[in-house]
């Protein structure tokens, strides 16, 4: 009996050792990958001139902004599996409409282009993720921003917050929302700057050109 105890005393012992090494593993992978990506993104030029964190459970999202460039990219982290997924660069100076998502409801939307927000703006993209997950009164079923680019492929882009069911009296869903109304805020200001730079230059003018003859005439009819 007592072998037998201290066969179980040993086995628990090696699956601590085991559980410890190998958290330690993936966490040590998780932070290569995070800084080989950081190596890759600063080789290309890109600034970090600000950082956004959403952390939820074993999953983590780090939206990084080159505000000089006018540039964000995002990666999505699994510290679980230490794998790191980084998105494509997008342009801040080519978006043009934001949306704050809640459950396939536009809670907050710039007034930029009102006229691009209607059925195109949330027709392109693809479906809205998550927007059949159970939602009522007491649940949230997604938050996402939705963000409209002029001049860029793709023309835009769903950035999820949220996925999956959960109580709006979590302390997940508080940190998800103010997590998403921040970015908004970020976006809506990134526009709205656009939106005046564009005027600055005559709309669609291009900085250091002129107006033709036909144009001006057509302007004064």
């Amino acid at each position: 009996m007592n072998i037998y105890f201290c066969l179980l005393g040993i086995l628990a012992v090696g699956f601590i050792i085991f559980g410890i090494y190998f958290t330690l593993s993936v966490s040590k992978k998780a932070k290569k990958n995070n800084v080989l990506f950081l190596e890759n993104l600063k080789s290309q030029g890109f600034n970090i001139e600000d950082k956004k964190v959403l952390k939820q459970g074993a999953f983590e999202t780090d939206y990084y902004f080159d505000y000089t460039n006018k540039k964000f990219v995002y990666t999505d982290i699994d510290t679980n599996a230490g794998d790191l997924k980084p998105s494509v660069t997008f342009p801040l100076d080519k978006m043009v409409a934001v949306a704050l998502i809640k459950d396939g409801t536009a809670v907050h939307k710039n007034a930029v282009v009102p006229a691009m927000l209607g059925a195109k703006f949330f027709g392109l993209g693809g479906a809205i993720a998550g927007a059949t997950a159970m939602h009522s009164e007491a649940q949230v079923g997604t938050i996402a921003i939705k963000v409209l680019f002029e001049g860029f492929n793709p023309p835009a882009v769903l950035l999820p917050i949220i996925e999956s069911s959960v109580s709006k009296s979590d302390e997940l869903y508080t940190q998800a929302f103010m997590f998403a109304q921040e970015l908004y805020g970020i976006f809506e200001g990134v526009i709205l700057n656009n939106k005046a730079e564009k005027e600055k230059h005559g709309g669609s003018v291009k900085v250091g050109t002129k107006k033709s003859k036909t144009d001006t005439a057509k302007s004064v009819k």
